[in-house]
Formats: C-alpha cells, sequence, structure tokens
C-alpha cells in the first residue's frame, strides 16, 4: 500500500516481521526504519487480534457489506464499545450465540460522493511517518 494520509505504512526494504526481529542470532535494532518497521508490525499483530476477537464475538463483522466508509467505522466503534461493556459486566461472558438472519440481505451502496472524498484524502503521510520515527527512535536510544 501507498503511505498515503490516511494510512501509515512501513518502511521498505527493512526488516519488517515480528518473526524477523525474534530470532537469537538477530541483529538489534539498528536503525530508525527498523525500529518503526518493528513497533508497526507488533501493533499491527495485535489489532489483527482484537478484530478475530470482535469477529467472533460479533459474526456480523464477518459479512461483506456495501456500507459507506463512514458507517462501517460506525459499526466497528459500537462493536468495540459493546464488547468493552459486555467484559466491563461479565469478564466470564460468552461469545454470542449466532442467529439465523441474513445480514447480507442488509446492504447499503456506497454514494460517488464519498468515493471521491476518498479520492481527494489522498496525498503523501512521509513527513509525518518520518516525525514519528524520529521521535521513537530519540526515545529509544536515550
Amino acid at each position: 500500500y501507498p503511505n498515503i494520509v490516511i494510512l501509515l505504512t512501513p518502511y521498505r526494504r527493512c526488516r519488517y516481521h515480528l518473526s524477523e526481529f525474534n530470532v537469537s542470532e538477530s541483529r538489534q535494532i539498528e536503525i530508525k526504519e527498523e525500529l518503526y518497521n518493528y513497533r508497526h508490525s507488533s501493533l499491527r499483530t495485535t489489532v489483527e487480534r482484537v478484530f478475530g476477537l470482535l469477529k467472533t464475538r460479533f459474526p456480523t463483522l464477518k459479512n461483506h457489506v456495501s456500507y459507506p466508509i463512514s458507517t462501517q467505522v460506525k459499526i466497528v466503534h459500537a462493536t468495540c464499545v459493546l464488547h468493552n461493556f459486555i467484559i466491563n459486566h461479565n469478564p466470564n461472558a460468552e461469545q454470542f450465540p449466532s442467529d439465523d438472519t441474513n445480514d447480507s440481505e442488509v446492504s447499503e451502496i456506497i454514494n460517488d460522493d464519498e468515493n471521491t472524498e476518498q479520492t481527494q484524502i489522498r496525498g503523501s503521510n512521509n513527513e509525518l511517518r518520518e516525525q514519528i520515527t524520529s521521535t521513537m527512535w530519540n526515545d529509544y536510544v536515550s
């Protein structure tokens, strides 16, 4: 993926995957881009684990939907809030039983205005990524 305004990507041609850092003979992190990639990979792994948990608890998230991105974001936020509510009030709660409703019957078409807006938002995020990388590196070496 390109490094665009709404997405921070890892540096290319640098170690990225956690397994590349966890090998006992592996060299230590030597440059700031490797540190950024290591932390990016750790965060990505955590986010993927959380989405896996949410998909298990809320099976509707597994379905392909045609909602506008703004609605999809609200659905994810709502499921996170519900999940946290469940954990806070019943930490031993099991997954919700799946029902027989067909969520694929419910759909909403993404309008052209939203597609245009997403295209206009694109741009380079290289400066922000570099600022984050430098700050992390300075904290790491001091």
